[in-house]
């Protein structure tokens, strides 16, 4: 089955940290969309070093530079540039925002002085300036300048937070939660409004009026701060037969969450719980990273960069923050930044096991494959109990084609699962996968049913395995069924409906196959594979022109070399009759 790799949709990806919710600690689960004009080709080459003399030649490496994500050189050339030009406002605003994306956050601070002065109205130099004042302990200061940004957009939810916490730093625990009240108008912030209640009366010393407010929060939603929070508080208060269940209920749906497997095993052992927050400028900390968190799911993952670094900032020793500003940077394809932050996650910090395996990501990333390998071989001899380490081994391989590896590391963690679970469906699956790739099916067959078994109607399975049944010619009414049902349960995923289409073409229901075939080009128009089916399916229901223009999209698409020459022979002459399609599967 050609191209069957890319059915496999999406990565089996080892569970880093699982949360829920706007105070969750999750990293994206898909990659972060960038806006269009992000997208846009480098119409100048740049690197650091490269001298570029004149303030407008500047002025246009540091805003490629920006457009391309890269903020540190951006950040050095506008500042050349502002040397230069220093009256020139736009460019004085964009080297302040490459400053901030880039965590040069004193030199951000610096600059923001300079634009108060002739723009007061800035929320972000005002905000720049705030941070400075609370990192160095000057609440007062801070809650000044806070009051000088305007109360709109994302901010109707920060500044209460930010207020609240200059407050509790000033020690006025009273005006902190009148600050925070603002936020109880709005049903869908309680819970974050109860959540730093209690934090803020913990820091003040008062448990009993914290436990209060995060039992209300849980009443909302069990996110995954307020289980750590809520779970320390009772571990601190002699409770911990309570912190255990509750640890245990979020692990039952949650269960690779390493922080909250690091406070089971604490309880177990009676050992001491610190206090999540304790302090107004780790508070502060939380806040930015609360919001950071948040504009992760959505198009501003600029701003989430900043608010991640304003958190690193306040509190630098901070490892869900450092794992937040490094999946932001995963996902900006500054995979080298990105080690960079993965490296300061302290060893002895519950994440950093999920750091190291973070870093491995990026190094796979920077084709530094070798590293990435030896580093996951160790961690899977440091702590032979555990499997993650080697399903991500086996995922680097099979991601490099090499199959019989990748199935070497999945049957070792399979093998010291033991006892399989509903939630070890993905380790079969990626097996089966790289036992069919290595045409190695009859067992293939058996781990695919065996995660079926686990996981009734997950889609993907139901997808691998049904259409690798219609391609061999065996079970098409049950493969097609599984199809079907793949699609009911996935009807956006344009893979699998592509799948189904193409199914339907090898059973020669062409004009069926082009209706789900043209459903899949509009959910996946830059895929090659999926235009070359609809094309060939276009052929074989008559509309000859259609098809001929389907195929030469195809060689705009960046499609497999070797598929190239088929693709050009039928864009010359056709399908014949008799002819099979060059499509793969």
């Amino acid at each position: 089955m050609a191209n069957a790799s890319r059915r496999a949709l999406t990565a089996v990806a080892v569970l880093l940290v699982a949360g829920v919710g706007i105070a969750g600690c999750t990293p994206p689960q898909e990659p972060v969309r960038l806006a269009a004009m992000d997208r846009e080709r480098p119409d100048l080459p740049v690197a650091r070093g490269v001298v570029v003399a004149s303030a407008a030649g500047k002025y246009l490496a540091g805003n490629h530079a920006q457009r391309v994500r890269d903020y540190g050189t951006a950040a050095d050339y506008l500042t050349d540039a502002l040397t230069i030009d220093e009256g020139n406002r736009d460019l004085r605003r964009r080297a302040f925002l490459a400053m901030l994306t880039s965590g040069q956050m004193k030199e951000a601070t610096n600059l923001a002085r300079i634009i108060i002065e002739r723009d007061p109205k800035l929320d972000l130099a005002i905000m720049s300036l705030a941070v400075e004042e609370a990192r160095a302990g000057n609440f007062a200061a801070a809650a000044k300048q806070f009051e000088g940004i305007e109360n709109s957009g994302i901010n109707t939810v920060m500044m209460p937070l930010l207020l609240a916490w200059t407050q509790a730093g000033q020690g006025d625990t009273a005006a902190a939660l009148d600050a925070l009240s603002a936020l109880v108008k709005n049903d869908r912030f309680q819970v974050v409004h109860d959540l730093h209640a209690g934090l803020i009366n913990e820091v003040a010393g008062n448990s009993a009026a914290a436990e209060k407010a995060y039992v209300r929060a849980r009443a909302k939603r069990l996110t995954l701060r307020l289980v750590q929070a809520l779970g320390a508080l009772y571990e601190r208060t002699e409770r911990t037969n309570e912190a255990k269940a509750l640890y245990g209920e979020f692990l039952k749906n949650n269960p690779n969450t390493e922080v909250v497997l690091a406070a089971h095993a604490r309880a177990t052992a009676g050992k001491a719980a610190d206090l999540p927050v304790n302090s107004a400028r780790q508070g502060m900390a939380e806040v930015f990273y609360n919001m950071a968190n948040t504009l992760t799911r959505g198009r501003s993952i600029e701003h989430a960069l900043i608010y991640g670094n304003f958190a690193l900032y306040i509190r630098p020793d901070y490892p869900v923050g450092q794992l937040l500003v490094g999946g932001i940077l995963e996902a900006l394809d500054r995979h080298d930044e990105a080690i960079i932050v993965y490296n300061q996650v302290k060893s002895t910090s519950p994440l950093g096991w999920t750091a190291r395996l973070r870093k491995v990501s990026s190094l796979d990333s920077l084709d530094k494959t070798k590293l990435a390998i030896a580093e996951l071989t160790e961690m899977a001899g440091e702590k032979v109990e555990r499997h993650d380490a080697l399903v991500a081994l086996g995922d680097l391989f099979r991601g490099k084609k090499r199959y019989l590896e990748a199935v070497a590391a999945y049957s070792k963690a399979l093998k010291r699962i033991g006892k399989l679970e509903k939630r070890h469906w993905a380790i079969l699956y990626s097996r089966g996968i790289s036992y069919e790739r290595a045409e190695q099916w009859e067992v293939a067959e058996k781990d695919l049913l065996h995660a079926l078994e686990l996981n009734a109607g997950q889609p993907y399975v139901l997808n691998y395995l049904g259409y690798s049944w219609i391609d061999k010619g065996v079970n098409l009414v049950r493969g097609r069924k599984m199809i079907e049902q793949a699609v009911k349960n996935r009807p956006k995923d344009g893979y699998i409906v592509d799948s189904l289409g193409w199914a339907l073409y090898r059973m020669g229901e062409y004009k069926a196959a082009a209706r789900h075939l043209e459903k899949a080009v509009l959910l996946r128009p830059e895929d090659p594979i999926i235009n070359d089916h609809l094309g060939d399916a276009y052929w074989r229901v008559g509309r000859q022109l259609e098809a001929n223009f389907q195929w030469k999209r195809v060689l705009t698409l960046k499609p497999e070399s070797d598929t190239i020459p088929m693709i050009e022979k039928k864009i010359r002459g056709g399908l014949s009759a008799a002819e099979p399609s060059s499509g793969g599967g």
